[in-house]
Parts: C-alpha cells; structure tokens; sequence
C-alpha cells in the first residue's frame, strides 16, 4: 500500500516542480553529511590514505558542495511565503497582518522545538553509555543553559561558537525563521503599494545572494 502510494500520481499543481527540488537537495545533504561524518572527530576510519586522495577526486566536488544545498530550501521557504501571501493579496485586496503571520509561525514552531528540546536535554543523555557517550553529555549541557537561544531563534548568533550552542544543528530553523520576517518587512509593503519595484528588488536580491555565496565558497 506504501509502495503504491510513493508511485501514485497527483493531480496537476503549478508549483509541483519543488517536490523535485526537495527530494534532490534532502539526497544531496544526506549525501554531505555521510562523507563528513568520516572524517576524524567524528567516527574516523582506518584507510586514511585512501579517503583522502578520494576527497581530491572529481567525484568528490559533490560532497564537498554539499554545504551549498541548504540554499535551496531557503529558496523554497522564501518563495513558498510570498506566494501564499501573494494570493491572500490578490483574493483579498488586503495584505496579511505582519504581527499575525509572525505569531502564527512562532506558535507553530516553537511547541514542537520546546519538545526536541526538553527530550535531548533531559532525556537522552539516559538512553545509552560507552567510550564516546561524553561528546553527547558535553553537547546536552549547553542546552540547559542556552535552550532559551533556540526557543528565540538567535542560536545561530549566540553563541558565537558553533560547538558551545545548543543543537547545533538547529542553525537553519532560526536562519529561516530570521529570513522569514526580514523578507516580510520588505515585501509586504512594497508588492501591495508597488508591485513592479518589489519584483525588480527580489531579482536584485535573488542575484546578490548568489553572487555572495559564490564569492563565499570561492574564498
């Protein structure tokens, strides 16, 4: 029945080229993360030598671009909500509340980070020993003194040091959520006042953002 499921076709959907987009970039971050979960301080490995000399190879440039895939879910976040927002626009003739919309994704997001939360600080440093476990104890006690950074999304400005924070690798969901009300701020009141300015400054962005990220991972 699953399996029927996974094969069964949808109707046509405008925007049903994201889902291709999502499966590919979430195949490419596994993939990332596969390969840096090799290297030393993490599991490690014994043929050195071998992973090395492949980390050189062409085939390799994948993985090590892995990091830049995280962009496209910034893409699909950004574009989902002006599009949603956009439509409300247009049925509507009224623009969604600023204060609204961020309260709403607030309550939507936070109930379920505040039991990630309490799970990994409380509960899972019970669930295993062994050799390794203290790089799990070290990790769970920055939470039960900085969880609050999460709840507030601003873990990724503070602290500062990426190994002190508190889930660390929950740095995209304040990434986003900071994107989100950034790109509310500016594109609310211009596509509703002017709708061909907002157009033209998304492009700009849009071009900015890339020229940055290449300027990034070429330095």
């Amino acid at each position: 029945n699953n399996f029927a499921t996974l094969l069964k076709k949808e109707g046509s959907r405008s925007l049903g080229c994201l889902d291709g987009m999502r499966a590919i970039s979430m195949l490419w971050i596994i993939l990332g993360h596969t390969g840096n979960f090799q290297l030393p301080g993490f599991i490690g490995f014994d043929n050195f030598f071998f992973y090395y000399n492949f980390m050189k190879s062409f085939a390799f440039q994948g993985d090590f671009a892995a990091n830049n895939c995280v962009d496209t879910f910034f893409f699909l976040s950004g574009m989902l909500t002006f599009y949603v927002l956009a439509r409300k626009y247009q049925k509507t003739g009224r623009s969604a509340p600023f204060p609204l919309v961020v309260v709403l994704r607030f309550l939507r997001l936070v109930p379920l980070i505040a039991f990630v939360l309490y799970f990994y600080a409380y509960i899972v440093e019970h669930l295993s020993k062994g050799p390794f476990w203290y790089r799990i104890t070290n990790e769970i006690s920055h939470c039960k003194n900085l969880g609050w950074t999460n709840l507030l999304f601003i873990n990724n400005f503070y602290p500062q040091h990426y190994p002190d924070q508190c889930m660390p690798w929950t740095w995209y969901l304040a990434n986003d959520m900071q994107f989100f009300v950034i790109g509310l701020l500016i594109f609310s009141p211009l596509y509703t006042r002017f709708p061909r300015l907002a157009l033209v400054v998304s492009i700009l962005l849009t071009l900015f953002s890339m020229s940055m990220t290449g300027y990034i991972s070429y330095s």
